[in-house]
């Protein structure tokens, strides 16, 4: 057997073909057999950012098994929806919006799902009450995260609901950090954070909430399962998440 330096190209390679069984065990039954293509986005990942191969191997591994069992098959962030971020030695996996919105769709009862972000120059109305709706027109100015105003999601469900739901920049920036992908995707991470702030309302697959409950026990992957969730927003608005409702209808009327 080979051994590699800890912290070389060679010893993360090393690691992530190592997992191939283990991602295997937690992916989904329609993504059997995808394993391969989750460790080779691993692989583009740190070739994206070497400072992953630095990262510890626990976490490593943790955060490639919590991909799988999320139904996620790439970490690179070429599709958008989640990725490998290393932090003071830790590799930590992060959900992006495209991720969210996936996570959601997997309910089945969501019909469409529209996330967008506004910028300054945009022609945006926004009417309340008995008839809400989202009227957005983009202008010519720099879609730069200076000159962004807000961000908004719609989600159309099965049954004719519809939920919309829009931040100010202001609330974007309570939440903002400044490292991460934060720092080199702010508009992704500023619709991730207005969807994420919608999702705790949509329905939820079985699996998913199954999923999410079984990694808010475990100290390593408690912290994915509170951001899916949203449990620090929750937490600062003094509101209780709401359990799932009976139909659509009925969570969409609470709004």
């Amino acid at each position: 057997m080979v051994k590699h330096e800890p912290g070389s190209r060679g010893a993360f390679l090393a690691l992530v073909e190592g997992r191939k069984a283990s991602i295997e065990a937690v992916l989904p039954r329609h993504l059997q057999g995808r394993g391969d293509t989750l460790v080779k986005s691993a692989i583009l990942a740190s070739m994206k950012n070497p400072q992953l191969e630095k990262c510890s191997q626990s976490s490593v591994a943790t955060a490639l098994v919590q991909a799988a069992q999320l139904g996620f098959t790439d970490v690179s962030g070429t599709l958008g929806q989640c990725y490998l971020v290393p932090y003071n030695g830790v590799c930590q996996l992060i959900i992006g919006y495209r991720g969210m919105i996936e996570l959601a769709r997997r309910s089945g009862e969501v019909v469409s799902l529209d996330a967008q972000p506004v910028f300054k120059g945009d022609v945006f109305e926004r009417t309340l009450g008995d008839n809400p709706s989202f009227v957005h027109k983009p202008g010519d100015g720099e879609q730069a995260y200076g000159n962004l105003v807000g961000c908004y999601v719609i989600a159309r469900f099965k049954d004719g609901g519809i939920h919309r739901s829009f931040m100010r920049k202001a609330e974007i920036d309570a939440v903002k950090k400044n490292s991460g992908p934060w720092r080199e995707h702010p508009i992704q991470m500023a619709l991730k954070t207005v969807v994420r702030r919608a999702f705790k309302w949509w329905p939820m697959s079985l699996d998913l909430q199954r999923d999410l409950q079984e990694m808010g026990t475990k100290a390593e992957s408690r912290a994915l399962a509170e951001d899916i969730l949203d449990v620090e927003a929750t937490v600062i608005e003094n509101e209780e998440a709401p359990a799932l409702p009976g139909s659509v209808s009925d969570m969409v009327e609470k709004n």
